[in-house]
């Protein structure tokens, strides 16, 4: 697996220690074996019965002959056996390799072919869709795939054929419990997760023990988390959100983890108050879905301490009114993929800078804004968000995509506008794509898209470019209005207008949607917007 490590060295200054993600769950079944570890809407294990099934797991993987280096993919829901087959390929030095379950035969194919993955773990069915079927249509066209591991807690057990396919609690019990964590070194991958982008097919990102370990460590430490605190995760485990903090986090600090598998802001609101979680990391929608849901007689059951909210745009108004609401600390966080978390408040930073920027980086981050000519922009300009530092991944599967996607100092190029000011505090204006130039003149969409989500009648908003032969482009706000709400483009432009924002930056069309296109984690996917929008102003 080819891969990019540059030469900094993050080992003297204690951010990298070469230690296995797995040695924390180790720790925490010596100390305190009988802690509830993790709970889903079906189970609940204790630290002592997780770590038994982790070695199970990890010892029937070697049994079927997975390695160092090797790859266990999974698309699964938000499941106890997520973290059981993270924890368990970790363990052994294999690689985890987390599919997003929206992912049909076209990316499954291909990341099960990129990635040379020996064993895929599926539900049969989820959410009325046949994982086992599609696996089945495509498993041919992957000579390496050894094992299609099929979860079998249901009443309804899956019909299995052939000698690839095996239920889950017969995989467990084919190899002898192997509860030995293997050492790794500073560059030994841990994780390969596939993230869209520009490319034609998902890119493959590559993280190891150590960068996954200091962006937990970062966490814990901002937030001052400990074995009392609760870890509500509703995002899918196959995205960074969900991953970090709901299959690795938990269990470093010997905390609990509540994961949910569908998102139900009722069912949400359920876990936050049942089992008193403690801290969040979602995106926009889930923190708006919670505020919007709460009673009176929820809000005195929150027991939160702190919401972060990041994974899309996040409008400072909702930012107040959630902290006020939920009665804890609510910030924006900045992180990708690539560089998990780079920037976010913590309780010593003001609710202005929370809310109004994406806030201060963590220790260890490098960051630089970048103008057009590569040359470093000062305070207070905007450019494009360079980063470097001890959770940077170590470039993508494809080696073909790193010369573009790196400067020579080894910084990651974001394509994130973002800009500093003068307290040190970041704020992303958009992606370099999301700005609309209109007669010349760039438009932020981010700037027009806060004004508008504070509109009572708006219940979802972005803001995309659409084509204009004299201006070249004009900007149309996509928006899904509130219940039972009527909304007109000229309501639009008047409620702008009284913003005092400038005439130039008011969209000139609108669109009404019965639903935004989103992604699992909460994300609005604009280059579907975009491409539908140029596609109708074409016409």
């Amino acid at each position: 697996m080819e891969h990019l490590v540059f030469n900094d060295d993050y080992v003297k200054p204690g951010y990298w220690n070469n230690e296995n993600l797995t040695s924390y769950l180790e720790r925490a079944v010596r100390e305190c074996p009988d802690q509830t570890a993790v709970i889903d809407s079906y189970s609940r294990l204790t630290f002592r019965e997780l770590y038994e099934q982790v070695t199970r797991f990890a010892g029937s993987l070697r049994a079927h002959g997975v390695g160092l280096g090797d790859v266990v993919s999974f698309q699964m829901p938000n499941w106890c056996e997520s973290v059981v087959i993270h924890q368990a390929a970790a363990m052994i030095g294999a690689i985890s390799n987390p599919i997003i379950p929206i992912y049909r035969k076209k990316e499954v194919r291909y990341i099960l072919t990129e990635s040379q993955t020996k064993v895929l773990v599926i539900p049969a069915v989820f959410r009325n869709f046949n994982y086992l079927e599609q696996t089945r249509e495509i498993a041919e066209e992957c000579p390496v795939l050894q094992r299609i591991v099929v979860i079998d807690k249901f009443e309804q057990r899956p019909e299995l054929v052939g000698d690839r396919e095996v239920a889950f609690s017969e995989f467990m019990k084919a190899g002898t419990p192997h509860p030995v964590v293997q050492p790794v070194g500073k560059a030994d991958p841990a994780l390969l997760l596939y993230t869209s982008g520009t490319t034609a097919n998902p890119k493959g990102v590559i993280h190891t023990h150590n960068t996954l370990i200091h962006e937990n460590k970062t966490m814990i430490r901002r937030y001052e988390l400990g074995r009392d605190d609760v870890v509500f995760m509703p995002s899918p485990v196959t995205h960074i959100t969900g991953l970090l903090y709901g299959l690795e986090l938990p269990f470093m600090i010997q905390g609990k983890v509540v994961l949910q598998d569908i998102w139900d802001p009722i069912q949400a609101i359920k876990f936050l108050t049942e089992e008193q979680c403690t801290w969040s990391v979602g995106a926009t929608l889930f923190l708006r879905d919670i505020v919007q849901g709460l009673s009176e007689s929820d809000r005195t059951k929150i027991r939160l301490k702190a919401f972060c909210c990041g994974g899309a745009d996040v409008p400072p108004s909702l930012i107040t009114h959630a902290a006020s609401e939920l009665g804890c600390y609510v910030t924006r966080v900045y992180g990708s993929s690539e560089y998990p978390t780079l920037t976010a408040c913590g309780y010593d930073d003001p609710l202005e800078k929370a809310a109004h920027t994406d806030g201060r980086m963590f220790e260890g981050s490098f960051a630089k804004i970048l103008n057009p000519n590569g040359t470093e922009a000062k305070t207070g300009e905007v450019g494009e968000l360079a980063v470097k530092g001890p959770e940077m991944f170590l470039g993508y599967l494809q080696s073909e995509l790193n010369p573009d996607s790196f400067t020579d100092d080894g910084f990651f190029l974001t394509g994130d506008l973002a800009v500093f000011d003068s307290d040190g505090y970041l704020e992303i204006k958009g992606r370099k794509k999301d700005i609309i130039i209109r007669g010349g003149e760039n438009i932020s969409v981010k700037e027009v898209e806060d004004l508008l989500f504070q509109h009572p009648s708006i219940a979802s908003v972005a803001v995309v470019a659409v084509p204009d032969d004299k201006m070249g482009e004009k900007a149309c706000a996509c928006v899904v209005p509130q219940a039972d709400a009527t909304l007109s483009l000229s309501d639009v432009r008047r409620f702008l207008v009284d913003q005092g924002i400038a005439m130039q930056k008011i969209p000139e069309y609108l669109e009404i949607l019965q639903e935004m296109p989103m992604t699992p984690s909460g994300k609005i996917k604009k280059f579907v917007l975009r491409d539908a929008m140029q596609a109708k102003f074409k016409q």
